[in-house]
């Protein structure tokens, strides 16, 4: 079938009745309130030039070096410095630096005593549980004191020793924080195996090492 369609002028637009307005929004809890002030501005940092900036990265890539090596040949036991090729390619005028490495660590008392130790592990995996946070840490000497061996050297047996090693000078305002983490390792390892722990951190490039206090203890920064 068809339909048809039909047409209507329309002069005028149909009416549209109008619409009441919105009731305007409760504010009174605002009333009185002022935002809170804001925090001071942290200080500006000091400026490095990129002279500073190249010199901190090429120290922290040898730093990363060493690690590897002392990773790969810990200095324990009676035999160090190692005759086999480490897995590490050294940069112009590092391998002067790391056989001053290895001649300051031959030649330090801490050596000395871990000539007599048993390795447990180097770059050893601790589990840190702080503030409600859990995270992986690594310690980069683990070493303990046997029977015998604990005797000869004066440890209580079943002692054992986490040891940190630092490159370049030693930086006083860092040291503390240092110290913080070597005591987090000591506790892990207490609180898991139930020994005694003693931590150092050992500056291999100047030749020293400074044994860590645990918590709560009065700090000596006894060298070694």
């Amino acid at each position: 079938g068809s339909g048809t369609v039909l047409q209507v002028p329309v002069n005028h637009p149909l009416p549209v009745p109008a619409a009441p307005l919105p009731a305007p929004p409760d504010l009174s809890f605002v009333e009185g309130w002022s935002p809170s002030p804001l925090p001071p501005s942290p200080p500006a940092a000091a400026e490095v030039t990129l002279r500073e900036f190249h010199d901190r990265a090429a120290g922290r890539r040898f730093g990363e070096k060493v690690h590897r090596a002392l990773e790969a040949a810990p200095p324990v036991g009676a035999k160090w410095p190692p005759s086999r090729p480490l897995p590490v390619i050294w940069g112009q005028g590092e391998k002067t630096r790391w056989r001053t490495i290895c001649a300051q660590i031959a030649a330090s008392g801490l050596r000395r005593e871990l000539a007599g130790a048993d390795l447990v592990g180097t770059e050893f995996p601790m589990l840190s549980f702080r503030g409600g946070w859990s995270r992986e840490e690594r310690a980069d000497l683990v070493v303990c004191f046997r029977g015998s061996t604990a005797k000869e050297s004066g440890e209580a047996p079943g002692e054992h020793w986490v040891v940190d090693y630092k490159t370049g000078p030693r930086e006083e305002e860092q040291e503390e924080t240092h110290r913080e983490q070597v005591r987090g390792y000591m506790e892990i390892l207490s609180g898991a195996w139930g020994v005694p722990v003693r931590g150092f951190l050992w500056y291999v490039e100047m030749g020293g090492a400074v044994e860590v206090d645990g918590r709560g203890k009065t700090p000596t920064g006894r060298n070694r």
